[in-house]
């Protein structure tokens, strides 16, 4: 027992002699909020031997058990963890840590498990670890370290496009949105928009995490800087993922419309409120009409971090939503902390505040209670729309929002679009907090 192996070393420290532990292996129930696991608290030496008193043997051993018996491994809906019984998991250490932390994560990993990625908190990023297996897999890897805090623990999960009220009607021309018109006012249309300031937004880097962006759309006049592509399905693992270079006109490229759109509204030339910002493509969604996963967006908020951007002139945009059941702690853990991170380095983060706000089944949303600024949408009248009212900071126009779009019917017309540089520029007219935002 673990009080007779204690009883063993006190004795021998009496004695004034040093104590040696080559390899010292305990297993100890330890329990979460619904299971019970077996933890193995094991220390080896390898060719240089570590003296430790008793006490502080004892100490390293209780407070290893102390630490893992508060893991709740949260398994989030829509996670193939869910599925399966096997998929991807985040573990965000609390306090921080330092980068050869998460590189002895990455070391030594348990059969049937394997390390996927982990952040760069030594160049200025986050402090997270994304591991693949079973459940029985992730405890076996959290007991083959020291942890100095309860480390969150929790599955990936699926991040969805903010469109839910997509409308079909397409335009040619890109006449003034009634949004513009409302929010240069206290109430009202006028039929016009009166721009504050003089400066239209010149000087400011907006970073617009989404599904990239269509740089060639007239809307944008070459202010598009492609900046960071976050999927995995794209690239190999050991490109992933993949910084953009300026000159690059495919890397965070668009194929689905709705970063195009999103980027169109805060900076397009007639339809956008800052027609002189530039426009940073962050594409963390692959294709047309495909979900993401958390991940993606921890990795590129990871990437971003580590550039050390200007904070005063740096704006974060995020249009995304990531699925939860109502009372979920998904939204307080790992994107929680993300985007806590980024504000707290005094850059903005605007988000939508999502289409859903449901009392059973899923809900879509962003974390609520970090500092970032989540927009929720209204209509002509300004009456608030799609029920999300408990997740919006402040409130902008979000029904029937005109904002440039692109056309790509099928991959035929995305591949004649990349070789050929046609272009399938377009405006289209969307509800939901994505247009407010």
């Amino acid at each position: 027992s673990l009080a007779d192996i204690v009883t063993v070393i006190s004795r021998a420290q009496a004695m004034t002699l040093p104590v040696v532990l080559c390899v010292l292996t305990l297993t100890l129930p330890v329990s979460s909020a619904t299971e019970t696991y077996p933890v193995h608290a094991t220390e080896a030496c390898d060719g240089t031997s570590d003296t430790w008193s008793a006490s502080a043997t004892n100490s390293v051993i209780q407070g290893r058990v102390d630490v893992l018996a508060g893991v709740d491994l949260k398994v989030h809906p829509g996670s193939d963890v869910a599925k399966t019984g096997r998929g991807e998991w985040i573990i965000s250490p609390e306090g921080g840590c330092g980068q050869e932390d998460l590189e002895g994560l990455a070391q030594k990993m348990p059969n049937n498990t394997r390390a996927v990625l982990h952040g760069h908190p030594g160049k200025g990023g986050l402090c997270f670890f994304v591991m693949e297996g079973t459940r029985e897999g992730v405890w076996e890897k959290l007991t083959m370290h020291r942890w100095n805090s309860t480390p969150k623990v929790e599955t990936d999960a699926p991040v969805f496009l903010d469109r839910e009220l997509d409308q079909v009607k397409r335009d040619a021309e890109a006449d003034l949105p009634w949004g513009l018109d409302r929010i240069d006012g206290r109430e009202g249309l006028d039929g016009h928009f009166n721009r504050t300031g003089t400066t239209g937004g010149s000087g400011v880097d907006i970073y617009v995490i989404d599904t990239g962006i269509m740089a060639s759309h007239s809307e944008f006049g070459g202010r598009v800087v492609p900046e960071l592509e976050s999927h995995m399905e794209t690239y190999p693992r050991d490109t992933y993922p993949k910084d953009c270079h300026e000159e690059s006109s495919f890397c965070a490229n668009d194929r689905d419309g709705h970063g195009t759109f999103c980027a169109a509204v805060i900076g397009g030339r007639n339809v956008g409120v800052a027609p002189n910002a530039k426009l940073h493509a962050v594409k963390v969604l692959a294709g047309k009409g495909e979900t993401g996963k958390v991940k993606f967006l921890y990795n590129a908020f990871d990437r971003l971090l580590s550039k050390d951007l200007p904070t005063a002139s740096s704006i974060f945009s995020i249009s995304l939503s990531i699925a939860a059941e109502p009372g979920s702690s998904l939204l307080n853990t790992a994107l929680k902390k993300a985007f806590e991170e980024t504000c707290n380095r005094g850059i903005t983060l605007v988000g939508s505040a999502g289409n859903h706000n449901q009392d059973d089944g899923w809900f879509l949303g962003l974390p609520e209670h970090t500092g970032a600024i989540l927009v929720g949408a209204t209509d002509k009248s300004d009456k608030e729309q799609l029920h999300n009212n408990q997740a919006a900071d402040i409130y902008a126009p979000g029904i029937d929002i005109k904002s440039a779009w692109i056309d790509l019917p099928d991959d035929h017309a995305w591949m004649d679009f990349t070789r050929r540089r046609r272009s399938y520029e377009n405006y289209k007219t969307m509800s939901g907090t994505s247009a407010a935002a």
